[in-house]
């Protein structure tokens, strides 16, 4: 009887599978970039730190060999360790403790035959407003008064509405005296009708 060859390994062909292919090829070249990537990151910290083991040897190698430059370094390192000194933001004094009253004239308009003056006052308090107008040419006054209201942290006059019947075509002088708190003061602009 003739043997049969079961064994049909010699029939087959290895069939070898490419390295680009091998899972494990690519979870080592991944972890490889990975550790590179940490690696650049931590060695930039380390150099942009100042007094870092990098800087240190600098400065012992300079110093042992030129002490003058070495000095001169030493003082600009310790200069940059300086925090810088804090700004401050409101020099000014407080309006609220001074003798008179301020503010200025915040807008002047005219609509449907009406000019409006708006005012600001530096100050926080409660009180009056009066405004006075001369007209430069013709010496047409106009005088009323209205509320000092107090805002946020200034106060403001109620709007002045005045009735253009009331006065002529000039240039004339506002001034708007304040009262409130004890205290006084005035505020003075122009506007031309």
């Amino acid at each position: 009887m003739k043997k049969t060859n079961n064994n049909n390994s010699s029939n087959t062909i290895k069939h070898r599978v490419p390295v680009y292919r091998r899972p494990l090829v690519w979870i080592v070249a991944a972890i490889i970039i990975i550790g590179a990537v940490f690696a650049i990151i931590f060695l930039n910290n380390a150099a942009s730190k100042p007094g870092s083991e990098q800087e240190k040897a600098k400065t012992t190698s300079s110093s042992q060999d030129d002490k003058p430059q070495a000095e001169s370094e030493q003082t600009i390192d310790s200069n940059e360790l300086e925090p810088e000194p804090k700004t401050i933001q409101y020099e000014g004094e407080n309006p609220n403790k001074l003798d008179e009253l301020t503010g200025t004239v915040t807008g002047t308009y005219v609509d449907n035959g009406v000019l409006t003056i708006m005012t600001t006052v530096d100050q926080y308090l409660n009180g009056s407003c009066t405004l006075s107008m001369v007209g430069d040419n013709t010496g047409d006054t106009y005088s009323t008064t209205s509320n000092l209201l107090a805002d946020v942290s200034v106060s403001y006059c109620e709007p002045f509405n005045i009735p253009l019947s009331a006065l002529t075509n000039d240039h004339y002088q506002i001034e708007i005296t304040l009262s409130g708190n004890g205290k006084t003061g005035k505020i003075k602009d122009g506007v031309d009708l």
